[in-house]
């Protein structure tokens, strides 16, 4: 990893844990309270709490949908696939002369 390819990794991770702790300091100062909000702001504190919720998840997203390179892999892993077909049937028939026919 290169030094600007470690610096914005570093980044990423230290704006997403500023962002979700100054988050949950927000929803947990309004659950417990402390946060009085006027009546005539209670549209706007909800719309910028639905905001936040979403820049919360998608940060989640990004984190957890991300591809991890790590290490050697596995080579006892098997990958099946399907296709939503059933398997073919192949049969065998042997030899007329082998089987003892003839």
């Amino acid at each position: 990893m290169t030094d600007m390819n470690m610096l914005i990794a570093k980044a990423q991770v230290w704006l997403s844990a500023l962002f979700l702790t100054g988050y949950f300091v927000v929803i947990i100062l309004f659950m417990m309270g402390h946060a009085k909000i006027p009546p005539d702001f209670k549209e706007a504190f909800a719309g910028l709490l639905s905001l936040m919720t979403a820049g919360g998840l998608t940060i989640l997203y990004f984190w957890f949908q991300r591809q991890r390179a790590g290490g050697v892999p596995d080579p006892t892993t098997v990958t099946t696939t399907t296709s939503g077909e059933p398997p073919s049937t192949v049969t065998t028939t042997a030899p007329a002369e082998s089987a003892g026919v003839g």
